[in-house]
């Protein structure tokens, strides 16, 4: 007696069923906790990671910098985090070049004196 392919006790995963819910894009997307009173400086806000960072850690109350290279994609983003009524920066830094870092450094400082979080991400 040969098992029919449809046979339940075949390996694999369960099919889904009407009554199991599916997954949705806010549920697979990382929620920070509130983040009222602190500065995150993020790398790479212009798309992909760091631009989720921004704005989810934005949403939650967190002061954002964006350290991104000079583009409009950069003044894009800075616009669209401030409509979503984000608290941003923008800094200009160029992570292949040590005195674009240096600088963007000093001015971290000048306008963190507390302090600050750096998430840095890169393309991928």
């Amino acid at each position: 007696m040969s098992a029919s392919p449809a046979s339940s006790s075949s390996p694999g995963p369960p099919s889904p069923s009407a009554s199991s819910p599916s997954p949705t894009a806010d549920s697979a997307v990382f929620t920070p906790p509130r983040l009222d009173g602190r500065t995150i400086a993020i790398t790479g806000t212009t798309s992909g990671t760091g631009r989720v960072m921004a704005s989810r850690c934005g949403m939650q109350g967190a002061r954002i910098i964006l350290l991104n290279r000079p583009s409009a994609r950069a003044d894009t983003a800075l616009r669209e985090l401030r409509g979503a009524g984000v608290d941003v920066v923008a800094v200009p830094c160029d992570l292949q070049s040590f005195d674009s870092v240096r600088a963007a450094a000093r001015m971290l400082t000048e306008i963190c004196p507390n302090g600050w979080t750096c998430c840095a991400t890169t393309p991928a």
